[in-house]
């Protein structure tokens, strides 16, 4: 079957009365000079493709059901200029110029704009308009610093990555100067600005969110954005009291080398003085959150006047920032601890990003991942800004299954638990080893030979679970379903019977 292809000739503008303008299976060229005018909706359907080098005027909603982006990658406007539009559809849609005359845009789509082709130079004329990025995203892949045209409009982030956040993602590549991001609440304009002085290298982009927490909230600050996995400051106390009521989810990628930039965050007054808050807003600084760690210490510089706090250039933008009180940050944290046998002693090892008042470090050992003895200490760094390596040694490791944890003791005593990890050592006599003990849905067991029988007995002696060693080294028995209580592990060796007992907690 043939393709429908519907031309629409040069200098002809074009007004389509009709309350729906279908395009369905055809491609539709609007010519250099054309204006197609639709008094209504725009309906793509499948396989419909425009080919879009004038001017597109709607004053209804478009809805992209084409199966791909429905323009194609040539210069060319469209113009929306009714009340209260909508972008929507099943498909993201990709254009070039876009030129808001209505009151407000909300996006049930994601939506491109700024071009596809060689290099992109669409514009996006956000002019007077509201738009709602409704938990969805604009892309905009015109990297000028004038890419994003604008009087009294804003792009209404807003929305909590429980609704799911409202991006601008923009293709900035090798651009510098000063980008403007120009969200807004709907009546306050809460503008992210990034001001990249030294040009990255590769076709980089940046993702930008913003989206307010509720300060009257206990604790407030919630929800946190994604990744975040707890609010404290550094002695582990909550602290979104010291805490900016809002977060800025930002983000780089495809760079081979990132751009050297300051952004400067603009804030409401009730997201700090609100509420619960005890800020002193003359403190506020910036903090950002890497997945791991935050920020140490926070920088920038606040502007009372102008709700505005800039950071320190960068080349790390993070997952999340926000604004905090100078005087409580939130927290340091290991870039990793680690545990493992190292001939016939355990080696723990561990690496901080940044310490503040850190006197030293407790390594503890315990066999029932409960009760904690020390096995040592090593002196801390007080404070530092680098990357510190830490080692000790466990000259008197136990046989079986072993857990350390590591405890930060700060100047004034205030102690900060790290992770525990567990370390195995294997067993040289003919006991049977059972762990972990108490357990939860499995038990391990250790020590038997390849072809050995193994019965898990509950308190009555009734046999519940039973295996046969294989030809490893190790066992794994399902407790699932069992109720908690006390068991049994019974095995016949070649010495007679074995039984160790263990305890089966629920999971």
């Amino acid at each position: 079957m043939r393709r429908a292809h519907l031309l629409l000739p040069a200098c002809l503008p074009l007004t389509c009365a009709a309350q729906m303008f279908t395009v369905n299976g055809t491609m539709v060229t609007v010519g250099a000079g054309v204006q197609l005018t639709v008094q209504g909706d725009l309906l793509a359907g499948p396989t419909a493709t425009l080919d879009n080098s004038g001017t597109i005027d709607l004053n209804g909603n478009m809805t992209n059901n084409s199966g791909g982006p429905l323009f194609t990658a040539v210069p060319g406007m469209v113009v929306l200029n009714g009340t209260n539009q909508q972008v929507g559809g099943a498909n993201m849609m990709a254009m070039d110029g876009l030129d808001l005359q209505c009151t407000s845009l909300t996006l049930q789509q994601d939506l491109s704009t700024g071009g596809s082709y060689g290099i992109p130079s669409g514009i996006f004329g956000l002019n007077a308009a509201f738009v709602q990025l409704n938990g969805h995203g604009l892309v905009v892949t015109n990297s000028s610093t004038g890419a994003i045209v604008r009087t009294t409009g804003q792009l209404i982030s807003e929305t909590d990555p429980l609704t799911g956040y409202g991006t601008v993602e923009w293709w900035i590549g090798g651009g510098t100067g000063p980008y403007i991001v120009p969200f807004g609440d709907g009546s306050t304009d809460l503008p992210v600005h990034l001001n990249i002085s030294a040009a990255g290298a590769g076709p980089g982009r940046f993702v930008f969110a913003t989206y307010p927490t509720d300060p009257t909230a206990a604790p407030n600050n919630r929800p946190l954005p994604t990744g975040l996995p707890v609010l404290t400051d550094l002695a582990g106390i909550e602290n979104a009291p010291n805490t900016l009521d809002r977060f800025w989810p930002i983000t780089s990628a495809n760079y081979f080398t990132p751009p050297t930039a300051s952004l400067t965050f603009t804030y409401r007054d009730s997201e700090w003085n609100g509420g619960t808050n005890l800020i002193a807003e003359a403190a506020l600084l910036a903090q950002k959150f890497d997945g791991t760690v935050w920020s140490q210490p926070p920088n920038g510089a606040v502007n009372t006047a102008s709700n505005t706090v800039t950071t320190a250039p960068t080349t790390a933008f993070g997952i999340v920032w926000t604004l905090v009180a100078g005087s409580s940050p939130l927290p340091i944290e290991l870039l990793g601890f680690h545990a493992r046998p190292d001939d016939a002693d355990v080696l723990c090892t561990w690496t901080t990003a940044t310490e503040i008042d850190n006197d030293h470090f407790v390594v503890q050992r315990s066999t029932n991942a409960i009760d904690f003895t020390d096995l040592g200490t090593v002196p801390g760094a007080g404070n530092s800004q680098t990357t510190m390596d830490y080692a000790f040694r466990d000259h008197e490791p136990v046989e079986g299954l072993s857990y350390y944890r590591l405890v930060q003791v700060d100047v004034d005593g205030t102690e900060h638990f790290g992770p525990t990890v567990t370390v195995l050592i294997e067993h040289s006599g003919a006991d049977l080893i059972v762990y972990p003990n108490p357990a939860g849905e499995v038990i391990h067991v250790l020590g038997a030979a390849p072809g050995q029988p193994l019965s898990v007995l509950d308190p009555s002696g009734r046999i519940v679970r039973a295996e046969v060693q294989g030809s490893y080294g190790r066992v794994r028995i399902d407790l699932a379903g069992l109720p908690v209580g006390t068991y049994l592990l019974r095995t016949v060796g070649p010495g007679g019977p074995i039984v160790e007992r263990f305890v089966h907690l629920a999971p």
